[in-house]
């Protein structure tokens, strides 16, 4: 999944596999690759779920205690208020949590 910065914001393409919640949560968490080397080149978004762009693709049949699912980010604009902190650096603030 790629985020290329544009305008004030950032337009996310490709797909994810495993979203925990998929389907039910208001907002998604997700890396996308904004270039940079290695683990640097990772940002962290929180992408609202009805937002235009992105479609729940479906569920994921498990035996977990709650829903998981893949989703699709179809040139998915979002503002840079999305972004959670600095550019970059997403893989090591998901890795903290």
């Amino acid at each position: 999944t790629r985020a290329v910065a544009e305008g004030d914001g950032y337009r996310i393409r490709g797909c994810k596999t495993w979203i925990g919640n998929a389907g039910i949560a208001d907002h998604i968490c997700l890396l996308a690759h904004t270039g940079g080397p290695g683990a640097l080149g990772f940002s962290l978004f929180v992408v609202d779920g009805d937002a235009a762009g992105l479609t729940q693709v479906g569920g994921l049949a498990l035996s977990a205690p709650r829903a998981f699912g893949t989703i699709e980010l179809n040139d998915c604009a979002v503002q840079a208020g999305a972004l959670v902190g600095a550019p970059g650096l997403g893989l090591a603030y998901a890795l903290e949590t």
